[in-house]
């Protein structure tokens, strides 16, 4: 993956090949879209923090992870949700125990040494900044995913964020180059609109 700057998680061919068609059918079935069985879908989601009481998070993301952890936990029980923000994850762990109680839910520092077929990871914050888009960080979630990456967040601004000279590095690079104007052979854009309005995903 991305010039061999990450390398992914250990699979089983067949495996992963009935875990993408399946997402590949839900997805078609869902929103008329057509992923053709890539490693990599984007949902595309403007929407930034939100103060609740003392700390901020992102409500239109946390309602996405909970439509996708519906039509996805069927399909496999390898799933973990990664986020930078402390607060986000709080938020989505106290429903996600009850509704999924197998899908794990933390930062991609927790996650390292762990691999899951289907890996959800929420920039939550869409501003241009060390937290919400780190390198590092970055590059342990890639490496954490043995099928399928779901990243959620803003694609302009990711895209834009490259520019920023403090958090430009070799991973956002190469992503930036492949996932520009959407040529990249890896990846869907999804509107978050898509997963918001549509009636069958309501958890």
């Amino acid at each position: 993956m991305y010039d061999g700057a990450v390398t992914s998680g250990t699979r089983d061919e067949k495996l992963g090949i009935e875990i993408r068609v399946a997402v590949t059918h839900q997805f078609k079935v869902l929103f008329d879209v057509d992923l053709e069985t890539k490693p990599l879908i984007w949902i595309d989601s403007d929407c930034g923090l939100k103060w609740q009481h003392t700390f901020e998070w992102n409500p239109e993301h946390d309602e996405i992870i909970r439509r996708l952890a519906r039509v996805l936990t069927p399909l496999t029980s390898r799933i973990s949700v990664l986020s930078n923000y402390e607060a986000q994850l709080v938020r989505i762990n106290h429903w996600m125990k009850h509704a999924h109680p197998g899908v794990r839910v933390m930062t991609p520092e927790s996650a390292q040494g762990q691999e899951d077929d289907i890996v959800i990871l929420d920039f939550a914050d869409n501003r241009c900044t060390p937290l919400a888009i780190n390198e590092s960080r970055l590059k342990i979630a890639l490496s954490r995913v043995r099928e399928l990456l779901v990243i959620i967040g803003s694609f302009d601004n990711f895209i834009s964020c490259y520019h920023e000279d403090d958090i430009k590095g070799n991973i956002l690079q190469k992503m930036v180059q492949r996932l520009a104007f959407e040529q990249d052979d890896d990846c869907v854009v999804v509107p978050a609109s898509s997963i918001l309005n549509c009636e069958m995903m309501v958890p």
